[in-house]
């Protein structure tokens, strides 16, 4: 359902945008979280480029299958290849970008080189690692952890702390290193309606790598948007 089907390799897409350090909190549906500098491109940056037909609704990702190179395909615990998928304007959205690196480095394989998708409103299962196909379709695309679990895993699946695994409270969260759990943060998915980040987001443009693989940033600007705990959980009733 686009105009301008395309086969791009990893140093294509890496030249569609400049490079961007964004630094988000990453939130695990298991009640973990942890601050993770990023450095990617707007998801936006690719979309465009294959100039979706107005009736896409939808944008499905499909993670690569090389059961040599990663052992776990080889069991039956998932139905592989991993899939996910994202709402028109959840993709589009400044927010949503591929990773191709983190803390200055590229990319390690096991956090899903070359390309992984980070959205930081949803669960951390929604950034699908290892992404090798995107399509676009107008309807709603089947995700993995959904087909395994619909009812503990929704498609869209917002940081949440007024909606509750049915297994576990979602309303607080263990940051990485600390011993006591602190209340959630509310998801950035109200940004998507309210047009304001929830959490500070600096944003940073990188502007040449190192021979040794390293991306260096150089110039940045900050931007920074704050809404308080309470006003944001108030529109939180009723998201997906």
């Amino acid at each position: 359902m686009v105009k301008k089907p395309k086969k791009l390799d990893i140093d294509t897409i890496l030249k569609l945008s400049p490079l961007e350090e964004r630094i988000y909190r990453h939130r695990c549906v298991e009640g973990w979280s942890m601050v993770i500098p990023w450095v990617g491109i707007p998801l936006s940056a690719l979309i465009k480029q294959a100039d979706p037909l107005p009736s896409a609704k939808f944008v499905a990702f499909q993670t690569v299958s090389a059961p040599d190179q990663m052992p776990n395909q080889k069991r039956d615990v998932l139905d592989w290849p991993y899939v996910e998928g994202l709402r028109m304007d959840e993709a589009m959205h400044p927010l949503s970008i591929l990773a191709v690196g983190l803390y200055d480095e590229v990319l390690p394989n096991v956090d899903g080189a070359p390309l992984r998708l980070v959205v930081p409103w949803k669960y951390g299962f929604k950034g699908i690692k290892a992404i090798v196909k995107i399509s676009f379709t107008d309807q709603m695309p089947p995700t993995t952890w959904n087909k395994m679990a619909s009812n503990e895993y929704g498609f869209y699946s917002n940081v949440n702390p007024q909606k509750d695994h049915p297994r576990w409270s979602q309303a607080t969260e263990r940051h990485i290193g600390e011993f006591r759990k602190r209340p959630t943060l509310c998801s950035t998915a109200t940004a998507i309606r309210l047009r304001a980040f929830i959490l500070v987001w600096t944003y940073r443009k990188i502007t040449d790598e190192t021979a040794a693989g390293k991306i260096r940033p150089r110039t940045e600007s900050a931007g920074v948007y704050r809404l308080s705990r309470a006003g944001v959980c108030a529109y939180m009733e009723g998201l997906p």
